[in-house]
C-alpha cells in the first residue's frame, strides 16, 4: 500500500494545474500574459496568476462606499493587476460594478468562468 501511495504522489507532481491552448484566442483577448505566444512567458505568467487568484479570493465586484461612482479600491487594484495576466474585453466588462449580472459577486468567480470559456482548464 505504501508503494502505491508513493508512486501516486510522484505521478501527480507532474500533472499541471493549468492547461490551455494559447494560440486559439479570439478578438478582444490580448495575446499576452497567460496567452503569450512565448510558452515560457505564458507559463511564468500562469504561475504568478495562480498566486494572484489565491491572494484575492475575497475581492467583490462593488462600488466604493465613500464614492459610489467609482469601483471599490480593492476591485481597482485587482483589475489593474489582472490585466498583467489576462486582458479580455468580456471579462473586464463583467468586472464592472455597473454590470447588474455580476454586481456583488466574487471577482475570481467571474474570472475563472471566463477563462473556462476561453479554453483554460483549471484544476
Amino acid at each position: 500500500m505504501k508503494q502505491f501511495q508513493e508512486i501516486r504522489c510522484e505521478e501527480t507532481e507532474h500533472i499541471p494545474y493549468w492547461s490551455w491552448n494559447n494560440k486559439k484566442i479570439g478578438e478582444g483577448t490580448m495575446s499576452s500574459g497567460i496567452f503569450d505566444k512565448d510558452n515560457d512567458k505564458a507559463k511564468d505568467a500562469a504561475r504568478k496568476f495562480a498566486m494572484f487568484l489565491k491572494q484575492n479570493r475575497t475581492v467583490k465586484i462593488e462600488f466604493d462606499l465613500e464614492n459610489p461612482k467609482k469601483d471599490h479600491k480593492d476591485l481597482q487594484a485587482y483589475t489593474k493587476e489582472l490585466m498583467n495576466y489576462v486582458f479580455d474585453d468580456i471579462m473586464l466588462d463583467d468586472l464592472n460594478p455597473n454590470n447588474k449580472k455580476s454586481q456583488g459577486k466574487l471577482a475570481n468567480a467571474i474570472v475563472t468562468k471566463r477563462l473556462k470559456e476561453l479554453g483554460v482548464k483549471i484544476r
